[in-house]
């Protein structure tokens, strides 16, 4: 069946809306994680320590191992390719070399991290005090199995999505989040962040396997399974994806690494500032590209494996769209509201109302590049479901030189000097991707989407004026003043955003009430 068929719109629809959902669930709770380490910490230095000690096991738990991570996507891609062909009595073997591999490589990295701790903080960390240092590399210790872990979820987070099944791999994030929420109601030591972290990484890696444990006679069909030889086509195919793509994420928190020992010279609690930002933009982020690129990654590959580019433009003009009438609004009204949101969920308990100023600075200027994020993991996608993926590899190497060098032309405005580095990085890699896939697939094809997006920034621009002037007439201060601007002025920009769009007529809402 053709992919670009209504019923499979309508399937990915379904998938979509599911993983939305569940995801809605999975990064509250991590919202609530974040809410909770405020209160009992604020942004000072035993959240700087843990923020520059989670730098690299983050690497492998969240971008290497998570959802829409490499290991994830490349042994997805492993087993729609194999189904594709065919050859779907090979796809046990290739899962077991697969799974093993990853295992010895990954559980050999976490031995080094553990080993190498003090020097690996001294990089990501220079200006940390010694008591930040020393408190960093202990956390590291603790939370060095991550890296191996983080692998493992990967791959079972590929073979069960693969086979259509979202549900767990959306919500084992929430494991990890009530640990940590757990351990810091239980205890106020510092090294409490780091301890949670392990236990709900635990707790993730046993909920994934489940499915994948219950499936696993009807994977194999009943046959004993040994697993293929490294040698094997399709295994060499997902290393061809999974090396240049595993070092195309790491470069990325190569960059965070970069910022954040440049947030080290700067006043305490700056690193802090900078990463509560980033939970706040990840929420929305994180959920929309998640609920709309797993579920499309599948199609994506189909599409280029069968050589079908009718198909893979639609796609790519689905998640464009989609993506813009999402985030544009979310990032205009995080410009004018994103203050109030954190005064509201942050400033409680050790968080103070200067951390509250430091990080909405950063949130304002970061929201910025919402859209720009969002299109550049999809442009990733497209090369992913080719196979293609040194470009990524190359685009993200190029990042490493911009953003030493925006980091550094900028920091004299300090935190907020910072932030636009990060956003100005991040638009960069976007226009750099879209020329090259230009280059590769001879056209973007997004003819479809210019009306689509102008409409859609004309629409969040309104909105984002309302909300501007609604702000200024609350007369209420303090949580309740940030209470009633969040709900009350937040509601009607986004009433206003939908109004207009519906005044405009765009195509993509009738689509999206259809299905």
């Amino acid at each position: 069946m053709p992919i670009s068929t209504p019923a499979a719109g309508r399937s990915l629809a379904r998938a979509s809306s599911l993983m939305a959902v569940l995801l809605l669930l999975s990064k509250g709770m991590g919202f609530l994680r974040e809410v909770a380490v405020a209160n009992s910490y604020g942004a000072g230095l035993v959240k700087d320590a843990n923020t520059i000690a989670y730098i690299l096991p983050a690497l492998f738990l969240i971008l290497l191992g998570g959802l829409n991570g490499p290991f994830h996507l490349s042994t997805m891609r492993a087993v729609t390719s194999l189904r594709t062909e065919g050859r779907e009595d090979e796809v046990p073997g290739v899962l077991l070399t697969i799974f093993a591999g990853t295992a010895a490589i990954t559980g050999g990295l976490a031995l080094v991290a553990y080993l190498a701790a003090s020097w690996i903080v001294r990089i990501t960390g220079p200006g940390l005090s010694p008591e930040g240092h020393a408190l960093a590399v202990t956390n590291l210790h603790i939370m060095s199995p991550l890296i191996m872990i983080g692998g493992l979820i990967g791959v079972l987070c590929g073979i069960s999505n693969a086979r259509d099944k979202f549900t767990n791999s959306s919500l084992t994030p929430m494991v990890s989040s009530l640990a940590v929420i757990g351990v810091v109601l239980w205890t106020s030591a510092p090294t409490a962040i780091a301890w949670g972290t392990l236990v709900g990484a635990v707790g993730q890696l046993a909920l994934q396997a489940i499915p994948v444990f219950q499936d696993w006679q009807e994977i194999t069909g009943g046959r004993a399974v040994r697993p293929v030889p490294m040698s094997h086509p399709a295994f060499v195919d997902m290393l061809r994806m999974l090396v240049p793509a595993g070092l195309s994420s790491s470069v990325g928190t190569l960059n965070v690494a970069i910022a954040s020992a440049f947030c080290s010279s700067l006043p305490e609690g700056s690193i802090s500032a900078f990463n509560y930002s980033n939970q706040l933009i990840q929420l929305p982020l994180g959920i929309l590209l998640t609920a709309l690129l797993v579920p499309m990654f599948p199609r994506l590959t189909e599409a280029a494996t069968s050589g079908d580019r009718k198909s893979l433009f639609a796609w790519l003009n689905r998640g464009v769209q989609s993506i813009a009438l999402v985030l544009m609004p979310i990032s205009a009204l995080a410009i004018v509201l994103g203050e109030a949101a954190i005064r509201l969920v942050f400033q409680h308990g050790h968080f103070s109302a200067d951390d509250t100023r430091k990080t909405a600075t950063v949130l304002t200027i970061v929201a910025l590049s919402m859209v720009a994020y969002g299109t550049r993991d999809l442009f990733t996608r497209v090369f992913y479901a080719q196979n293609k993926s040194r470009v990524p590899l190359l685009v993200t190497s190029v990042s490493i030189g911009t953003t030493l060098l925006f980091n550094a032309l900028l920091i004299r405005f300090q935190i907020a000097g910072l932030a636009w580095a990060t956003t100005l990085v991040t638009i960069g890699n976007l226009i750099l991707l879209g020329f090259f896939l230009r280059r590769d697939l001879g056209t973007l094809g997004l003819g479809p989407s210019v009306s689509t997006l102008v409409k859609a920034l004309a629409a969040s621009a309104i909105a984002a004026g309302l909300a501007y002037f609604a702000k200024g007439l609350v007369p209420f201060s303090g949580q309740l003043g940030a209470l009633v601007q969040l709900v009350g002025v937040g509601t009607l920009g986004l009433a206003a955003y939908m109004a207009v769009l519906m005044a405009l007529r765009v195509p993509a809402l009738d689509l999206l009430r259809r299905r």
